[in-house]
């Protein structure tokens, strides 16, 4: 679910993902441009 952080500013928190044995939890950043187009942004925190 996207959730506002401010004006065309989303983040996503995603499911845990497993890497050799370690879980790590994940987020996403989704920035509407000025021009119309977006920015997604995407890690593991």
């Amino acid at each position: 679910m996207l959730t506002p952080i401010g004006h065309d500013i989303w983040i996503v928190d995603g499911d845990d993902v497993t890497v050799l044995g370690f879980r790590y939890p994940t987020r996403m950043a989704v920035i509407r441009l000025s021009e119309g187009g977006l920015f997604i942004w995407s890690r593991l925190r």
